[in-house]
């Protein structure tokens, strides 16, 4: 779930030659063709085709204090990023998915655990673990 997440967050990490290979390819999803929750429902359509019994842990983004607000290039904040996953993850839910288990992402580090400004530290991955359990008992 993490690549898809965080997938137009991480593109802008790549190199500028990088960059030149995988945004073509992109194209259809970058240009607006393709609505973000769109991506996501075509994903989660995939994944259930091969595996329709199989559980899936779906996390929307955690926090990311300088990308809550800030666009990225895809003209999308991650704020946007995460209300269109959880808004199609919800919708999975209660159109039947009874194996897929979602957890909001924003509550679960503090702001102070992001020493980067991006990762989590040792404290913030631990405040991760325990809802990973909980999302399915």
């Amino acid at each position: 779930m993490w690549a898809v997440e965080y997938l137009a967050w991480e593109l802008e990490h790549l190199s500028p030659e990088e960059q030149d290979q995988v945004f073509p390819l992109m194209k259809p999803l970058l240009d607006g063709d393709i609505p973000i929750d769109h991506f996501y429902d075509a994903f989660f359509s995939v994944v259930r085709q091969g595996h329709p019994e199989v559980p899936v842990l779906a996390i929307s983004p955690i926090l990311r204090a300088n990308a809550e607000a800030t666009p990225n290039r895809l003209g999308a904040t991650l704020a946007d990023l995460r209300e269109a996953f959880e808004t199609l993850v919800g919708a999975r839910i209660a159109a039947g998915d009874s194996t897929l288990y979602l957890v909001a992402g924003l509550p679960l580090v503090a702001a102070d655990r992001f020493p980067d400004g991006i990762h989590p530290d040792d404290e913030g991955h631990a405040a991760l673990a325990p809802h990973f359990g909980k999302a399915r008992a």
